[in-house]
C-alpha cells in the first residue's frame, strides 16, 4: 500500500526514550471502529511493523458505550492490565494495546485512540 513518511518527535524520558523507527501514514482509507481515522500511523523498526496508532472522532453521546464495547472486545482473550471509563490496556500474545477516550474541543465529539505495539513474547 502507498505510504507517506511522517516525522515523529520525542521527548527524552529520563534518558530511556525508545526510538520509534520510521513512521508512515497510509495513503489509503482504512476503518477504525467503523469510521475513517482522523490520524493513523504505521511505525517500522528495521523494516518490521512495530507500532500502529489510530484515532477516530465519534459523536460524544455515543463515545462511552462505543469505547466500553470496543475495550471489552479488545480484552476478550487478552491479559487485561487496566480498565477504566476512559482507558483500557492489555496484551494479546505478542501485541500490547493501549486505548483512550478523550473529549475534544468540539463538545459534540470525542476522540477514541489506540496504540498497538509489538512486544517480545513472555
Amino acid at each position: 500500500m502507498p505510504l507517506t513518511e511522517v516525522l515523529v518527535f520525542h521527548q527524552a524520558d529520563g534518558g530511556q526514550a525508545r526510538e520509534d523507527g520510521d513512521c508512515f501514514r497510509p495513503n489509503v482509507v482504512v476503518s477504525f471502529l467503523g469510521r475513517a481515522p482522523t490520524d493513523h500511523l504505521l511505525c517500522f523498526d528495521h523494516d518490521r511493523l512495530e507500532k500502529i496508532e489510530a484515532a477516530v472522532a465519534v459523536p460524544a453521546a455515543e463515545a462511552p458505550a462505543l469505547f466500553a464495547a470496543a475495550c471489552a472486545d479488545w480484552q476478550r482473550g487478552a491479559a487485561a492490565t487496566a480498565l477504566e471509563a476512559d482507558a483500557c490496556e492489555g496484551q494479546r500474545q505478542d501485541i500490547a494495546f493501549s486505548a483512550r477516550r478523550s473529549e475534544g474541543p468540539d463538545p459534540d465529539a470525542a476522540t477514541v485512540s489506540i496504540t498497538l505495539v509489538s512486544v517480545s513474547p513472555p
